[in-house]
């Protein structure tokens, strides 16, 4: 069996076809012409070839075929070819259809479609047509509807509340009709559309206009009775982009013209997701770059830091003491923000669960949002202002990091609710219970989608893994989370424990592995005037050979070494001298670092304070000569 314009044919050397002979015909008009209902019958190649009065008053074809010139309805055209092709297999079926009469009228009607058999072989089929008045059935043949045809018209009523917009284009690209809803999404009213049609041809980009005009061209010539045009981009008329399919089909007006129907489907929510997906994965190789990115800059403020704490101890000018203390200053607000964005990539330390000091958690979410909402000022003229208060100072046991992840989407999802200007408060607050409350006023202005996008069902999964509670209430003017904190994870913050003495760092032989040549020249100067020994080497395989031979007491060395790296070094060191104190150095985020606590005894990160790593080793060796 083969298609052909629209038509089904049975080639005659198809299995079981038949060309039907001169007693069947004349059996099958006679039976047609005891029908009072309009019959017909219909060869298996699709033609009349037989059919009675009724059936010639109500259709103004002596001929009619099943092919695209019948004058059924596009929307029932699959429904009767499906039930025709069924007939063909010997099942009987019933099918309902809307066409125009001769005198251009629309008629609702039932088809019955019986095969005719000669012998064993199906040689024909036959129709009959029952007027249903009134009936209609909609697209998704779903639904059945009686309308009143003096005071209701199916198309008025269907372009006038539908819910997806509907266009009729002429021959000439006159827009005929519309439904109401094309306003909703496109911004022109039905009127002014149909008075300026470039209106709707201008809202799309060359290219998308190109395709509707070869669709329409393709319809009207009987190239293609349908075709689905997917993603158009329209910018609306308040400049709104906004994407749509577009299914075409051919159809008549009411004079009976052909005209090229076009339900458009709403997919803006969709692309706008695509987006959003597309730059989640922009966020990972961001991510990765941004790894590389933090290694150089943690070297260049490690050294600015470094050698601005080195010269405060050795000069004695007022003006360059105060000099190097602004240095020092706004080195260390450089650290915290690489700090903070270091934590939320996801930085692995070697506990994963500590006492947390819910203040500072909090300040260290605020101080990343502030980040986010300085690009928002910048590129979306939305202004976003937080203020604090806080009535509780207590701590909870749990992971810093989902802690954060916690604190900083409920930040950017109370944001969500501001499009232009607005003020965040957020209030630390202990009841019965303790509370950490997120509250703004809502924008009166329309909410664009462009903005973070924090669902409810992310924010509840992050409560669950913070064992938290989240209740979001909303009113018209106001909008606010409280994360609830569970009671069994809160203490109060401890006090400072007593300082623990500390051991005199001199007299060692210490042993520096640093490719960073400033940062060599620091460390060597530090360690040297506090009355060690220090070897200084830039590579792992210098630095082991020295090891051999030196046994040095401490090795401090950093990650990216040239050649095999500095945590590679260090486990090579103390397979040879367990009790070597080492020291891993890194700008580097390692990823499992606790992995290797017995191989690393002290873990800096890049950018350090030189006290700090003089503290910490100081610390260790007391530990050790107790």
């Amino acid at each position: 069996m083969v298609n052909h314009g629209g038509a089904f044919f049975m080639n005659s050397e198809d299995n079981g076809a038949t060309h039907i002979n001169t007693t069947t015909l004349q059996t099958a008009s006679n039976m047609v012409l005891l029908f009072q209902l309009p019959a017909c019958v219909i060869s298996i190649s699709g033609e009349v070839i037989a059919l009675n009065t009724p059936f010639s008053d109500l259709i103004n074809m002596n001929q009619l075929c099943l092919d695209i010139t019948h004058p059924f309805y596009p929307e029932y055209r699959k429904q009767i070819a499906t039930s025709y092709l069924k007939a063909l297999k010997g099942i009987s079926r019933q099918c309902f259809a809307v066409f125009r009469n001769k005198d251009n009228q629309r008629i609702s009607a039932e088809l019955y479609i019986f095969p005719v058999f000669q012998g064993k072989t199906i040689v024909a089929l036959f129709v009959i047509l029952q007027i249903v008045d009134g009936r209609i059935l909609s697209f998704d043949k779903s639904t059945e509807t009686l309308i009143n045809d003096f005071d209701k018209n199916y198309e008025s009523q269907l372009y006038e509340y539908s819910p997806f917009p509907i266009l009729q284009i002429d021959q000439s690209g006159n827009i005929i009709k519309a439904s109401s809803s094309i306003q909703e999404l496109i911004g022109y009213e039905v009127d002014d559309l149909k008075q300026n049609r470039n209106l709707l041809y201008r809202a799309m980009n060359h290219y998308d206009f190109n395709r509707m005009r070869i669709t329409l061209s393709q319809i009207f010539n009987g190239t293609i009775a349908y075709k689905r045009i997917g993603e158009i981009r329209f910018i609306t008329k308040e400049k709104d982009e906004k994407w749509v399919n577009a299914s075409c089909y051919l159809n008549h007006s009411p004079d009976f013209q052909p005209v090229v129907e076009i339900i458009l489907e709403d997919i803006t929510r969709i692309k706008r997701l695509e987006y959003q997906i597309q730059q989640l994965s922009r966020f990972h190789i961001i991510g990765d770059l941004t790894k590389g990115f933090l290694h150089s800059f943690n070297n260049i403020i490690n050294v600015l830091l470094n050698k601005s704490q080195w010269l405060l101890q050795i000069t004695e000018k007022p003006p360059v003491h105060e000099g190097l203390k602004l240095i020092i200053k706004t080195a260390e607000e450089g650290i915290q923000q690489v700090r903070r964005i270091e934590e939320f990539i996801g930085r692995d330390k070697l506990e994963e669960k500590t006492n947390i000091n819910i203040v500072e958690a909090v300040e260290d979410a605020i101080e990343f949002a502030k980040i986010q909402f300085k690009v928002d000022e910048a590129s979306k003229r939305r202004y976003i202002s937080i203020e604090r208060r806080y009535f509780s100072l207590l701590s909870m046991y749990g992971d810093p990091h989902l802690f954060r992840d916690l604190l900083l989407s409920t930040i950017f999802k109370v944001a969500s609710v501001i499009t232009s200007k607005g003020t965040i408060e957020i209030i630390l607050k202990k009841n019965s219970t303790l509370s950490i409350t997120m509250h703004t006023k809502k924008d009166t202005s329309e909410l664009k989608d462009d903005s973070i996008f924090i669902s409810t069902i992310d924010l509840l999964k992050l409560a669950e893994q913070n064992h938290a509670k989240i209740l979001e209430e909303e009113s018209l003017y106001d909008y606010s989370i409280s994360i609830i904190l569970p009671e069994e994870t809160i203490s109060p913050i401890s006090q400072n424990e007593q300082q623990i003495p500390q051991a005199k760092l001199r007299d060692k032989d210490i042993c520096i592995v640093e490719d960073e040549p400033a940062l060599q020249e620091i460390m060597y100067e530090v360690f040297d005037s506090l009355g060690n020994r220090v070897s200084v080497f830039n590579n792992a395989d210098q630095a082991l050979e020295s090891f051999r031979i030196n046994n040095f007491d401490i090795v401090i060395a950093d990650y990216g070494l040239p050649g095999i790296t500095g945590l590679e070094l260090l486990t090579k060191i103390k397979e040879q001298k367990e009790e070597t104190l080492t020291v891993l150095l890194t700008g580097w985020l390692l990823n499992n670092i606790k992995a290797y606590k017995n191989v690393i005894d002290i873990y800096m990160h890049k950018p350090f304070k030189l006290d700090v790593l003089i503290h910490e080793i100081s610390n260790e060796l007391y530990k050790r000569n107790k």
